[in-house]
């Protein structure tokens, strides 16, 4: 999510996020993981287009993110 947002909400409910942790935004980030979506899903005929769509679902984003390595 934002990450200023979200330091804001953890803050008001006296969460502190430690040095290590890094916010991800997903709008951010999305359109990196267009090519690798449709290289995965290709055989079903998966489009730019599509997967752009699909990646709209922060559970598949964040499974794809999972699967570079990036996030554990």
């Amino acid at each position: 999510g934002n990450p200023d947002e979200i330091q804001r909400v953890a803050a008001a409910q006296g969460v502190e996020l430690g040095k290590g942790i890094e916010i991800v935004d997903p709008v951010a980030v999305r359109e990196n993981y267009v090519p690798r979506l449709v290289e995965l899903r290709k055989s079903k005929g998966m489009t730019e287009v599509v997967a752009r769509e699909q990646l709209e679902d922060n559970v598949v984003l964040g499974t794809l993110m999972l699967e570079q390595g990036e996030v554990d």
